[in-house]
């Protein structure tokens, strides 16, 4: 349970500096969001969409994901997240789906 504190304090430190910068962005282009494997399946990457959703006033969040990721596109879709194009072998001859929300 300490490392789950752990890594779920450093990932919405992580989300914190995003919402809380001073900058006037109408777009945030989210690169990297992860959950270690230990950890899945508990609620964290939900948390951690909720609060960058809920503290941020910005236009649009986009992102890439894999395609072959089902988990996170389900939950990306939960967030309303909607699929606006193939990125042909984004991910190492993987094609990735850029994701936003509008």
């Amino acid at each position: 349970f300490n490392t789950n504190a752990n890594t779920m304090q450093k990932s919405t430190r992580a989300v914190q500096e995003i919402s809380d910068n001073e900058y006037d962005f109408e777009n945030i282009d989210l690169s990297d969001i992860e959950v270690e494997s230990d950890f899945r399946n508990k609620g964290i990457g939900t948390e951690l969409l909720r609060y960058l959703t809920e503290t941020t006033d910005q236009k649009s969040i986009s992102l890439e994901v894999k395609k072959d990721n089902y988990n996170a596109i389900k939950l990306y879709k939960k967030f309303n997240f909607k699929e606006k194009a193939m990125r042909k072998g984004y991910y190492h001859g993987v094609d990735g789906i850029l994701m936003v929300k509008e």
